[in-house]
């Protein structure tokens, strides 16, 4: 038998965190007032976010945070106890799945109750995380994904130290007897986030916020949200991808159910738990050409685009619709068609391999000057500036980056601003590239600032991860200075 592993200082992080709170529905309101599963998950805006839904099953997201040593099943628990509880409250009985047991046995419980429940329900047959068994056709099915992005940022020293994780997990419920949703869950759940951001419906504000974006990490969930966007702005939302839809128009409605059980053969099946990494799963693969879109006739100055632009690996966002793309477009049925899953994989296969090499900077060294000012701040681990007739040079000192120092150079001439990379090794320079200016306001607008200006001041450094890319601070006489940097941790930006 594997042991399962629970400790009190998991169990007090995550009470801190905010991980284990549950609904908070007692068995006599769920009875009285009807509720339905969606109802439960809805009760809780904070920790679920319904994406999509239908008469037949329901797709939702849980959110956390959690401040230990590893990322671990809390999501998982907590999904399975709010809809195990509520399947008591109407009379069912509730069954744990493979997936479920085999989680905990694998990354441990954050609740020792469910120590003595995943022992007792070890030898089960129920797929997935569980399934209710309830009178009157009101049973269900309870699926899980695994971890489909995850954030992670440092904690100050003077508090402790460590790392901080959020991620996202997706999960399904497949309901026994279709029923017809009371109101728009979808809607609803987001309202909160929708009326706090886009309250002015302002489509040059989804634009900013949204422009390049990837849809890799934690970009998968950005892409969702636009499906309740475009239905906050009174719009239908449409993609056609190659990867996707074989560049087949279809609702995002359809496409969100279609991809999630498309990615659940793949991945979550119960033995398969290479997912629970911080790999990264993609809910809207495209390798060379795709769309995604909101569509409003009636209003068209609430229309917005998406337009998959192959040689950078992002989504350029625009006003409006630009339809000479898409008017040729076939409808794909989300019954028939669907894309086989072994051609599926190897598409992805492709597109991780293409953002691979364009996410390499360039090796080419063309300025003496530049390796010159890099030894000068090694050697005084200091910042230094020089200035020639044309061009105009900034060299940095950075500590503490991944565990290296590391010197970069900036180089301005003729309006173009390029990053020269360098690593500290046994006190010599290894030149790791060379990276043109690229960031986009959106991308910027996804780090914290005010904290990380908090916690820069009282280290006089910090670093927060977001999506693959990492803001750096360092503080000094009263200043800060911020990178940006990609995944090879080579500069994307510098800030003042």
């Amino acid at each position: 038998m594997e042991k399962i592993l629970f400790s009190g200082s998991a169990i007090a992080a995550l009470i801190f965190t905010g991980c284990m709170n549950a609904t908070n529905l007692s068995p006599q309101e769920i009875k009285n007032k009807h509720l339905t599963p969606r109802d439960v998950i809805n009760s809780n805006k904070n920790a679920y976010k319904i994406f999509d839904d239908s008469e037949k099953a329901t797709l939702f997201a849980t959110m956390g945070t959690q401040a230990v040593n590893k990322v671990n099943i809390a999501g998982v628990e907590r999904a399975t106890e709010d809809l195990s509880n509520y399947c008591e409250a109407i009379g069912g009985k509730w069954k744990y799945g493979k997936r479920f047991i085999n989680l905990a046995k694998k990354f441990g419980t954050t609740n020792p109750l469910l120590y003595f429940k995943v022992l007792k329900n070890q030898n089960t047959n129920v797929s997935g995380i569980g399934k209710c068994e309830a009178p009157e056709g009101k049973g269900f099915h309870l699926y899980e994904l695994g971890l489909y992005d995850v954030k992670i940022r440092n904690i100050a020293m003077n508090l402790g130290g460590g790392v901080v994780y959020k991620w996202h997990r997706y999960f399904k419920i497949d309901y026994d007897t279709p029923n017809s949703p009371k109101i728009d869950y979808v809607l609803n759940s987001y309202k909160p986030f929708l009326e706090k951001n886009y309250k002015n419906k302002d489509v040059n504000k989804i634009i900013q916020d949204y422009d390049r974006i990837r849809n890799r990490g934690i970009d998968n969930y950005f892409l969702i949200t636009t499906y309740p966007i475009c239905k906050y702005l009174g719009g239908t939302e449409y993609i056609a991808t190659d990867a996707g839809t074989n560049m087949k128009k279809m609702t995002m409605k359809d496409y969100l159910f279609k991809m999630y059980d498309e990615e659940l053969r793949e991945y979550g099946q119960d033995n398969n738990l290479s997912t629970e990494t911080y790999g990264e799963l993609i809910m809207f693969p495209v390798s060379k050409k795709g769309y995604i879109w909101c569509e409003n006739k009636q209003n068209p100055d609430k229309q917005f685009m998406f337009i998959w632009n192959a040689e950078n690996g992002y989504f350029n966002a625009i006003k409006g619709i630009d339809y000479k793309l898409i008017n040729n477009l076939q409808t794909e049925d989300s019954n028939n068609n669907q894309p086989n899953l072994s051609q599926k994989t190897s598409e992805k296969n492709k597109i991780s391999n293409a953002l691979n090499i364009l996410s390499k900077p360039s090796v080419k060294f063309d300025d003496k000057n530049v390796l010159n000012i890099a030894k000068a701040v090694m050697l005084n681990k200091k910042d230094l500036s020089v200035n020639t007739a044309w061009i105009k040079y900034k060299g940095f000192y950075i500590s503490n980056i991944d565990s290296k120092t590391k010197i970069v150079v900036e180089r301005i001439y003729n309006n173009d601003k390029y990053f020269y990379n360098f690593d500290v090794v046994n006190n010599q320079l290894k030149f790791t590239g060379k990276t043109l200016q690229g960031i986009t306001q959106a991308e910027k607008n996804r780090f914290n600032f005010e904290e990380a200006k908090k916690e820069c001041k009282l280290n006089g450094f910090y670093l927060q991860i977001v999506n693959g890319l990492k803001l750096y601070c360092k503080y000094d006489n009263g200043m800060y200075k911020f990178f940006i940097f990609d995944k090879n941790d080579n500069v994307l930006e510098i800030l003042d």
